[in-house]
């Protein structure tokens, strides 16, 4: 392991070894699904571009960089990387795919026939395990960028932390001062005071340093402002250059989530087409080894008990609604009882576009669920909706099988 694979395993391994058992059985599946040339029908280089392109379309910096530095220990020319989508020596097949990256990442439901018209007959194998392959890297990003915002989280309450202790701090300094001062009078002094109506003078300066208090938290207040303002001018900045580093990597048509819209657009309903009765053995048929590590990890995942049944259920039931999949055996009322507002908001993001999750709404989930249940969530919607995905790839391919073939 050299020291930028060491950086990352650093940056993630915090997270997973709150989950000892099921951490060993994801990392399996990872290294075999993504980095091991392990596969006679697919190239080690063709899976690393395809890591490139996954990790592009969900803006990674963290995945992008560790395929580009993968890719670069196991080959000398680098033009594929360099040059990305536009380099010729990238095979046709490659390129066709990009567009299923994107539909995939973002808009699963919208895959249709034609996307598989433009690859050559016989190449189902190498259509099934790159499905797979984006999917794992779109999942394991989502995971990532979620991670990212969490450090970011615990950082920021660190320093609100040690802000309120430092004007505890003083609070107690000045009052404390303020006693000694009066302790300090002498006696004659003090009953003088007293005569003198003085009382009128302490409320003076209580009223002083109440003013000087107000006018020193607006002074912070504002400065928080400014800081803010800076980090969205840096944050817009960033995202232009992220743009750039990402977008050789991705075909740009379609780079973004948007809803479903139910009333133009056709929920795929569980009683037509699912995950256990179809689109598994689709994959189990046509993506062999990728698809047994991907199908042991997902059954180790279901075992994991944190998140009771029930809500475990109104998650998967409302992701699945969100990328327009329906269960007509299931009681959609029960979203309502299971999870809050806050949950279903954070979700969704999770779901669809991590990156923009707010520093509140994330506190406001981790005042409902501990840390731990937290990431148990994000492993259960990063899953879901690499099944979702999936299953509207294998169900478009069945329909173009029967259209076309």
């Amino acid at each position: 392991m050299d020291d930028e694979e060491k950086k990352l395993k650093d940056f993630y391994e915090p997270f997973f070894s709150l989950f000892p058992d099921y951490y060993k059985v994801f990392d399996e599946f990872i290294n075999n699904v993504l980095y091991k040339d392990n596969d006679c029908s697919f190239s080690l280089k063709d899976k690393l571009f395809l890591g490139l392109m996954g990790s592009s379309t969900m803006g990674c910096e963290f995945l992008l960089d560790d395929f580009k530095r993968r890719y670069a220990m196991s080959f000398d020319d680098r033009s594929w990387v360099d040059q990305g989508l536009q380099c010729k020596d990238i095979p046709k097949r490659i390129k066709n795919i990009s567009i299923i990256n994107n539909i995939l990442a973002h808009k699963p439901w919208t895959m249709d026939c034609r996307n598989f018209t433009v690859f050559e007959n016989g190449l189902s194998t190498f259509l099934f395990k790159s499905a797979i392959i984006l999917t794992t890297v779109q999942r394991f990003a989502t995971i990532l960028s979620t991670f990212k915002l969490i450090i970011h989280y615990d950082i920021n309450e660190e320093k609100n932390k040690v802000n309120n202790e430092k004007e505890e701090k003083n609070d107690k300094k000045d009052e404390g001062s303020e006693k000694k001062e009066v302790s300090n009078k002498d006696e004659e002094k003090a009953k003088n005071e007293m005569e003198k109506d003085n009382k009128e003078e302490l409320e003076i300066r209580k009223m002083k340093k109440k003013a000087e208090n107000i006018e020193k938290h607006k002074l912070i207040h504002s400065l928080k402002k400014k800081i803010e303002l800076k980090e969205d001018e840096d944050d817009k900045t960033n995202t232009n250059n992220q743009k750039e580093i990402f977008k050789k990597y991705i075909y740009e048509l379609i780079c973004s989530y948007s809803d479903f819209n139910p009333h133009a657009e056709k929920y795929l309903y569980l009683d037509d087409f699912n995950w256990e009765n179809n689109a598994k053995y689709f994959f189990m048929n046509l993506a062999g080894k990728d698809m047994e590590y991907l199908e042991k990890e997902l059954k180790f995942l279901q075992t994991m008990t944190l998140v009771n049944e029930k809500k475990t259920e109104a998650i998967i039931k409302y992701v699945m609604l969100i990328f327009g999949i329906r269960d007509n055996n299931y009681n959609y009322h029960n979203n309502n009882i299971f999870l809050s507002v806050e949950e279903k908001r954070i979700i969704k993001k999770i779901a669809c576009y991590p990156e923009q999750i707010q520093y509140l709404e994330l506190s406001t989930c981790l005042s409902i669920l501990n840390k731990k249940e937290f990431i148990h969530l994000i492993f259960i919607v990063a899953a879901i909706k690499q099944k979702i995905s999936l299953n509207f790839f294998a169900k478009t391919f069945e329909d173009y099988e029967g259209e076309y073939l």
